[in-house]
């Protein structure tokens, strides 16, 4: 499945936008942290430590001792 996070950026963008255009900016700018945290958490050093493929073994052989 292709483009499923653009439309979902784009839709978390479009509710931003709502909550800012109805004034509650505090919580558009805590939505926004939180959508950048999840969108670019996979580039930030910390959080690269947990990515699932990270802990695959190295050797290529899955599950056999």
């Amino acid at each position: 499945m292709r483009g499923l996070t653009s439309a979902g950026a784009l839709w978390a963008a479009a509710a931003v936008g709502m909550l800012a255009g109805i004034g509650e900016f505090l919580i558009a700018v805590l939505i926004t942290a939180l959508i950048l945290l999840i969108l670019e958490g996979r580039y930030l050093p910390v959080l690269r430590r947990l990515d699932a493929q990270s802990w695959r073994p190295k050797d290529g052989k899955r599950g056999e001792q």
